[in-house]
């Protein structure tokens, strides 16, 4: 199974150190795509929506901001529209591993769910989204 990570960092709840402290527990469970840390391409919203469009299934960590987050909105919005399953996690006061704790339980939940990927991905281009989103 295949999970995407939906998340942002615009309200400093979410960092790199904390992004590799999850990575560390799924690594061994899971195969879990974290943009910011994933994400080496030389086209990276290209990637992003690749990856998306690969998943099986998205986790959108909610923070205060993420409604703020363009890419969070289109992250939720191509899931839903694609028939991807997406949950919802909160994250406020719980610890790192609580947060882990919720997330792994939410895959485990849902593990026997394998999509039928379109191809919608391939259709999908950077020239779909308007060029200030992209510079932003």
């Amino acid at each position: 199974m295949k999970v995407f990570l939906s998340y942002t960092i615009r309200d400093g709840s979410i960092d790199s150190q904390l992004l590799e402290q999850l990575e560390v527990q799924f690594r061994s469970k899971y195969s879990v795509y974290i943009d910011l840390l994933h994400n080496k391409g030389i086209n990276p919203q290209q990637e992003v929506l690749k990856q998306l469009g690969e998943s099986d299934l998205v986790i959108q960590i909610v923070t205060p901001l993420i409604s703020d987050s363009e890419w969070a909105c289109l992250e939720k919005e191509l899931a839903i529209k694609e028939g991807i399953p997406i949950h919802f996690v909160n994250y406020g006061q719980q610890s790192i591993k609580q947060l882990a704790n919720e997330i792994l339980e939410t895959i485990a939940s849902n593990k026997r769910l394998k999509r039928n990927k379109n191809s919608w991905l391939r259709s999908a281009s950077l020239h779909s989204f308007s060029q200030p989103f992209l510079s932003a």
